[in-house]
């Protein structure tokens, strides 16, 4: 599986140690547990950090885009929005998975990528910084 990440330059260890999920809690994650969020496109990344920074495309200015990969069973599928937060939290606990698939809410017919940086095959992910054309 393949997921992508966008990353301000110079904070790839701190986004992957799931250390700002921890803090503020996220859509999929209640605070207290750390996570990575992660996305299937490159658009998708954008997409979402954008919203975040509730910013026009020019403030992506000093990010890098990751592509991060790791094996396909390592992977868990949750297809829908009930108690997120909730699904989240038992997916992070229980450990069984690396990941967690759920639905995007900001770009529809695309997933979102729940990582647990406490999983044991979080250090074997692959990380590779994508160079701008």
């Amino acid at each position: 599986m393949r997921a992508w990440l966008l990353v301000r330059e110079g904070r790839l260890e701190e986004a992957l140690s799931g250390r700002d999920a921890a803090r503020w809690g996220g859509p999929w994650s209640p605070p207290g547990l750390p996570a990575v969020y992660a996305h299937e496109s490159a658009a998708a990344a954008a997409l979402a950090l954008c919203a975040r920074l509730a910013a026009a495309p020019e403030a992506l200015k000093g990010y890098r885009f990751y592509v991060l990969e790791f094996p396909d069973p390592l992977v868990a599928t949750h297809a829908g929005w009930d108690r997120p937060q909730e699904v989240g939290a038992n997916f992070l606990r229980a450990g069984r998975h690396l990941a967690l698939r759920v639905p995007s809410r900001l770009a529809p017919a695309t997933w979102l990528l729940l990582l647990n940086p406490r999983h044991p095959a979080f250090e074997a992910v692959a990380v590779r910084e994508v160079e701008a054309p």
